[in-house]
């Protein structure tokens, strides 16, 4: 459309440059509109002269097909102009052709301006041309505007190079009109990248797998929640041989807990001498999986095992009382009237030990830990003497005494400073019943009476934070070690008809037993205490060892040996004297002994 002349006022102190009307007072023709162009109709007119004088301009833009250009024609002396709005480009050729029709009155000095936009007239501009025409008497005047604007990918928008708002001008999907797309770029140019998609990169757990990962672009134009990978199917581990049982899979994308394993398959979860794959060993439990025990073959010296029992004693038949193994072959046993035995690996007959210089003849070693790194037995007597003595000396050496009745002693082999836990009773100042730990030398370290630790005689535990001791007086105590304050704390346990527990072993983390009076049975699971059932209600159970939740020993003050499998107990030793303490490296290395000498080993003598 035309638009109106703009009027501007001008003042001039001096002469004025004449005008066309004065300039061509003759001028009455009217020019024939279809060929004022050069014999052709012009694209646009501006003005509304009689055209006795005129200009044609040619404005060609051939990087860039504009959506809109306005033209303007001005009159430099009178600051006049008239201008007009070209739209639609792409229906026009190569260049738009222009007559300017200077309208009566304007001097012969124009100015011809062309600004061209990207989407309407409305808009930034993209790019100006200029031109300055002279117009003569007859003559036509004649000037060309060309763009350098650029459109490369043909979008409609020019890149910002060359003045325009296109980001990327190489692609036509990009532009500052686009729809902004779910693919890492910037469509829409507002320097902002796949901001219509919020929740991108927000954590999320994948409906499907169940496995956490992140939302991220599934397409142009939507997002999901998108997890590394599948999930795993993982199996708990009970007894920590690698292998989970069968029962209660999970399926994961991480790791669940410790204790989940990827291995699948084992038999006796409880048991971690037996897994798929594993040896055969005399412990007439199938080993391996393979639905079979072990053949006899695989026992020592290709004999049916059995438990084998000796009297061992020097002079007089004296009780042993404690035993510890150190290593397979290797085993201390402690005794009354100052009796120690020593069985080194290689040897089938115990070496005895009565001298005196290590306490008196009354000296009963009731506490016994053998150090599984050097085999030294460290001692604790029920008088309340503590000592020590190597596996190459043939004498022990006194080092500390309490004034207190000790049940028990063992030592945590952990890295760092030897630390040994001792259980005992009365004297001072060793509360009614207590603890105390010993760096083996002259500092030790009593229990504080407020942890009310009643009678105890025993300790054991897989590390400092599973360190248990156990006892009581009419009514049974398990108590907790707290390493960071260094006290111990009340185990809630369920009722039973002991009125004292004997005896504790802590097999891992998550695995443990109590035994006492009443054929009392308790198992830890890491968590918490529940009560088995009794392998003799009519019996004591003075001591117990297990390799985990389905596989422990126990021992009676009716001289048998009782094995748990991790549902039922099975008598596998009866004998006529009480037994006091069992040892061993595995359930086809076992050791118990009790009263009037008696040594029993399991699956035969060495």
């Amino acid at each position: 459309m035309k638009g109106q002349t703009l009027p501007f006022l001008f003042f001039a102190t001096s002469c004025m440059v004449p005008d066309l009307k004065e300039l061509d007072t003759e001028c009455d023709r009217v020019v024939d509109p279809s060929r004022i162009f050069e014999g052709s109709p012009a694209d646009v007119i501006l003005g509304d002269g009689m055209g006795c004088r005129y200009a044609n301009v040619t404005v060609s833009s051939a990087g860039f097909t504009p959506a809109c250009m306005r033209l303007v024609a001005r009159d430099q002396e009178r600051l006049e102009e008239v201008w007009y709005n070209l739209e639609y480009w792409h229906s026009r050729p190569d260049a738009v052709h222009v007559t300017i029709l200077p309208r009566a009155g304007w001097s012969p000095a124009l100015e011809i301006e062309a600004r061209i936009f990207e989407e309407s007239c409305d808009g930034p501009v993209v790019e100006v041309q200029k031109a300055e025409l002279t117009l003569g008497i007859g003559k036509v005047a004649r000037a060309r505007l060309e763009f350098d604007a650029r459109d490369t990918d043909g979008d409609g928008f020019v890149a910002r190079e060359t003045g325009g708002t296109d980001c990327n001008d190489n692609d036509a999907l990009i532009n500052r009109r686009a729809i902004e797309r779910c693919n890492g770029q910037d469509e829409n140019c507002d320097g902002h990248i796949d901001e219509s998609f919020p929740s991108l990169g927000a954590s999320c757990q994948n409906q499907d797998s169940v496995c956490m990962g992140t939302v991220q672009c599934v397409s142009q134009s939507s997002v999901a929640c998108v997890a590394p990978g599948s999930p795993t199917t993982w199996y708990l581990d009970e007894d920590g041989d690698g292998y989970g049982g069968a029962t209660n899979p999970v399926l994961a994308c991480t790791h669940p807990t410790n204790r989940h394993v990827l291995l699948g398959g084992d038999c006796n979860d409880g048991n971690p001498y037996t897994h798929p794959g594993a040896t055969e060993i005399c412990d007439e439990a199938d080993n391996d999986c393979d639905g079979l025990a072990e053949n006899v073959s695989r026992c020592p010296g290709g004999v049916a095992p059995s438990w084998v029992a000796r009297t061992v004693y020097h002079g007089a038949v004296s009780d042993w009382h404690s035993a510890s193994s150190w290593t397979r072959g290797g085993v201390w046993i402690g005794g009354g009237q100052n009796r120690r035995a020593r069985l080194t690996p290689g040897t089938s007959d115990f070496s005895i030990f009565s001298e005196v210089s290590c306490g008196s003849t009354n000296e009963i070693w009731t506490g016994l830990w053998a150090d599984p790194s050097t085999g030294q037995a460290w001692l604790a007597s029920k008088q309340g003497l503590l000592g020590y003595q190597t596996v190459s000396d043939g004498n022990c050496v006194a080092v500390h005494e309490v004034d207190a009745t000790v049940r028990g002693l063992f030592g945590l082999p952990t890295p760092g400073p030897l630390t040994l836990y001792g259980a005992a009773t009365g004297g001072s100042p060793i509360p009614p019943g207590g603890t105390f730990t010993w760096d083996g030398g002259s500092s030790l370290t009593y229990s504080n009476p407020s942890d009310k630790l009643v009678g105890t005689f025993s300790v054991h535990g897989a590390s400092q934070d599973t360190l248990f001791a156990v006892g009581g007086a009419g009514n049974p105590i398990i108590h907790r070690y707290r390493p960071q304050d260094q006290t111990w704390l009340p185990e809630a346990i369920p009722a039973t008809n002991a009125y004292i527990f004997r005896d504790v072993w802590i097999a891992s983390n998550t695995c443990g037993f109590a035994v006492g009076g009443e054929g009392t049975v308790l198992r830890w699971d890491g968590q918490a205490w529940t009560k088995l059932p009794s392998p003799d209600p009519q019996d004591i159970l003075l001591a117990i060892i297990a390799f985990g939740p389905n596989s422990a020993y126990a021992t009676s003050a009716h001289g048998k040996i009782f094995r748990f499998d991790g549902t039922n107990w099975q008598t596998i030793y009866s004998g006529t004297e009480a037994l006091h303490a069992i040892t061993g490296t595995g359930p086809d290395d076992l050791w118990a002994v009790g009263a009037n000498g008696r040594v029993i080993h399991w699956p035969n003598w060495p």
